[in-house]
């Protein structure tokens, strides 16, 4: 029995993996908008913290 494929989205990636910083493998931080359109978001470099920044795109 073949597992079936997962739909694929056709909006953006709008998270990515930031915590913890040294290693990424969860999605804890969020960018919460209202009255505005993501359109993309991403990690940033590191920095001194233990998640990675987050930046996002919007459409206004």
């Amino acid at each position: 029995m073949t597992p079936e494929p997962r739909p694929r989205s056709t909006s953006p990636p709008l998270f990515g993996f930031g915590w913890p910083a040294a290693f990424p493998v969860a999605r804890i931080d969020q960018i919460l908008v209202k009255g505005v359109t993501p359109v993309s978001a991403r990690t940033l470099p590191r920095t001194g913290s233990d998640h990675l920044p987050v930046a996002a795109a919007l459409r206004l």
